[in-house]
């Protein structure tokens, strides 16, 4: 009875486990990050492991098109993952002789057609492109798993570019083939491949990594629901934040030529001649005004600073002193802070709880 009550447990444990790593495959993939530099213990690495395959279940039900493309502009997913298979799994044995395409250039250019004018191909093309590269990869897989710059040489009859998607596509099926340890399971890599392809471009949607270049649709959601008693709050929790330089007192000597600020600046008089030219600067003064800018971007603690300016003279400024205030509450500064602010936090715990609920085996 105890050996059946005990074998219900682990028959339920691993039921509700969402991902399971023996230990051949959590060793393999601990050495593949020793040689990329990583030193990792195995139960460092087992973390990692299940962290990825969360981020391939997160972007399956949240960002499916990731699965397809992270950039509408890059290359597929498909194809980043096969690059990655390639350095997981080959050791240098794998042969890859240059791929012979039965395509002229000529050809090409007249089986893409123009190249369309937002870059992305019509179903009707793709349906004509069933030309045979491989024995299992077609002109059409070929012209989807290319780059938008890829795409448009093609078009252009770029046989080269061809034959290096088809080379990736070659050393893919080769590594696949050589792949023989049944312990090392071929599909597992293939999700961490992917996973990894993506996780990037899958924590900039969430929110929980930020992107300079765009904002993530699923935090500016999130941005919506912050309330302007929570702006207050943070507000209160981080005014320093939100000091500014108001106005400052400087000085400041210019000259048209380089040698003649050098001499100035060894001179003894320089502190007097700067004590006789002080003025008070108010932010709202600055313009586009050299002096006036690099007044405020200085500190009081520099002394005085031999600068070049735009018109090519020479200047040495000083400040004295700065008087600071604070960004209203209602301020676009700080709204605009105090929601991203918010907005990250909220969704890297809503992240965290997904994830822990998922290792646990609970759904997304």
């Amino acid at each position: 009875m105890k050996f059946l009550v005990l074998l219900s447990t682990l028959l339920a444990c691993f039921a509700h486990a969402n991902v399971q790593f023996n230990n051949q495959e959590i060793a393999f993939m601990k050495q593949f990050y020793l040689k990329q530099g990583e030193q990792l213990t195995l139960s460092q690495t087992q973390q990692r492991l299940e962290t990825l395959y969360f981020h391939l279940a997160l972007a399956k039900q949240k960002a499916p098109t990731l699965l397809e493309r992270v950039s509408s502009v890059g290359f597929s997913t498909n194809y980043h993952k096969k690059r990655y298979m390639i350095s997981l799994l080959d050791i240098g044995f794998a042969k890859i002789s240059a791929p012979n395409i039965a395509l002229s250039s000529t050809e090409l250019k007249q089986l893409l057609g123009n190249y369309p004018h937002n870059g992305i191909a019509t179903t009707q093309l793709l349906a004509k492109l069933t030309q045979s590269l491989t024995t299992s990869y077609t002109l059409a897989d070929a012209y989807n798993d290319a780059s938008m710059q890829a795409r448009f040489n093609l078009h252009q009859g770029d046989i080269k570019q061809l034959a290096e998607l088809v080379k990736v596509e070659a050393h893919y099926q080769t590594v696949k083939k050589q792949h023989q340890n049944p312990n090392i399971r071929w599909q597992v890599l293939e999700s961490l491949s992917t996973s990894q392809a993506i996780t990037p471009a899958l924590l900039n949607y969430l929110g929980v990594k930020a992107s300079m270049h765009n904002e993530s649709p699923y935090l500016y959601s999130l941005k919506q629901q912050i309330s302007a008693s929570e702006i207050a709050k943070y507000y209160q929790q981080n005014k320093q934040q939100f000091r500014y330089s108001s106005e400052v007192t400087a000085a400041s000597l210019i000259y048209s030529s380089q040698e003649a600020a050098q001499n100035a600046y060894k001179n003894n008089a320089l502190p007097r001649q700067l004590n006789s030219k002080k003025v008070v600067i108010k932010r709202n003064s600055l313009n586009n005004n050299f002096v006036n800018q690099a007044a405020f971007n200085l500190s009081t603690k520099q002394g005085p600073t031999l600068l070049r300016t735009p018109k090519n003279q020479w200047v040495i400024i000083q400040v004295f002193d700065k008087k600071y205030d604070y960004y209203l509450e209602s301020s676009e500064t700080v709204v605009y802070q105090a929601k991203t602010a918010l907005a990250t936090t909220l969704a890297k715990k809503q992240y965290a709880t997904a994830k822990n609920q998922w290792l646990k085996g609970g759904q997304l």
